[in-house]
């Protein structure tokens, strides 16, 4: 879950992969957004897009997958950064 100061906040990720290219759903807790981003070894980066009242949130998502464990730091532009992990559930890896 991405860690907002003193709080966290629960996303889902829908991920489809094909060769080094991922895409899908990102869902925040009230809001959803399409996924693109990729990934080479160990290494992923991931960026969605939240619109949300006439304005919108962007997300960048850099991370390393071992183990079954995806984790990582996620910039949310005016918001700031936060570190997430992020772990398979029912095929979908939930932040």
């Amino acid at each position: 879950m991405p860690a907002f100061g003193a709080f966290t906040a629960g996303h889902l990720f829908f991920l489809e992969q094909v060769g080094n290219v991922l895409q899908g759903v990102h869902e925040g807790e009230t809001i959803r957004g399409e996924l693109k981003g990729s990934v080479h070894a160990a290494k992923l980066q991931v960026a969605s897009v939240h619109p949300i009242e006439g304005t919108s949130i962007e997300y960048s998502f850099e991370g390393i997958s071992k183990d079954g464990t995806m984790f990582g730091t996620v910039s949310m532009g005016e918001y700031g950064t936060a570190r997430w992990k992020a772990s398979r559930t029912n095929g979908a890896a939930r932040l």
